[in-house]
């Protein structure tokens, strides 16, 4: 399983999540990764984001206690999860690259590869998508 974060500033991070998530592994994985991101691209100690997440019981454990602010959306709301969509860009890519991927590191060392190279304008394009995605 991987894990990322994405911002209208940049694609963010990603990391690789061994096992299931519970909310301690969760929790970890937002501290090492999340707030990195927050605080690097919003100003006011972290104000003015808003957290999207896919309404799993480990984020909304994790959400109210830290006062992170997020979206009520529905579930299978593919249009608006915008990250799915660029999952689905790093599967394409990686499809045309598996000749070169022989073990769960090399997988990731390409998906990695990947991540770095989108660019800002894609996110935000993905971001602009999401009025269309509700009408």
């Amino acid at each position: 399983m991987r894990w990322g974060c994405i911002s209208w500033f940049v694609p963010g991070t990603v990391t690789v999540v061994n096992g299931n998530i519970n909310l301690i592994k969760y929790q970890d994985i937002l501290e090492d990764h999340l707030w990195r991101v927050i605080a690097q691209h919003f100003s006011q100690g972290g104000r003015g984001y808003i957290f999207q997440d896919d309404s799993a019981q480990v984020d909304r454990a994790y959400k109210s206690p830290n006062n992170i602010p997020s979206l009520t959306w529905p579930a299978q709301s593919q249009d608006l999860n915008i990250i799915k969509n660029l999952w689905l860009l790093i599967k394409r890519k990686l499809q045309a690259r598996k000749n070169n991927i022989n073990s769960s590191r090399e997988l990731f060392k390409e998906i990695q590869k990947i991540w770095i190279d989108i660019t800002p304008q894609y996110v935000q394009s993905l971001y602009t998508s999401i009025p269309r995605g509700i009408m």
